[in-house]
């Protein structure tokens, strides 16, 4: 199973975020008491990002974890529906649903 996370579109992501709240990655980079170069590093998909840098990232950008991560508002309904579903599962349920929803994901696309 592929469970690989998408730098690139995290990436995008931190750099839609910032640019929409005017901030520059200078001023991200100082309030996350990280370099300018890694900030560059990491919305370009080029950096894997420690878990202690990519709070600090979430928590200054106001983004949840989620959505960062997945793309996915967390207010959105359908996000609700699935964590309703997934809510009392284990850990190798989640991951099984993951895998399940991602081939499904990839089987719809193939018929485009």
């Amino acid at each position: 199973m592929d469970s690989s996370i998408d730098l690139k579109a995290i990436g995008n992501r931190i750099q839609e975020r910032r640019k929409e709240l005017n901030i520059s990655q200078e001023q991200l980079a100082e309030q996350c008491d990280l370099s300018i170069s890694y900030i560059s590093l990491v919305e370009n998909g080029h950096a894997n990002i420690s878990l202690v840098s990519f709070a600090k990232i979430v928590q200054i950008l106001n983004f949840s974890y989620d959505e960062l991560i997945l793309g996915i508002d967390p207010q959105d309904e359908i996000t609700d529906d699935l964590r309703n579903i997934i809510e009392d599962t284990s850990e190798k349920e989640r991951a099984l649903y993951l895998h399940i929803l991602q081939t499904l994901k990839e089987e719809l696309r193939s018929f485009d």
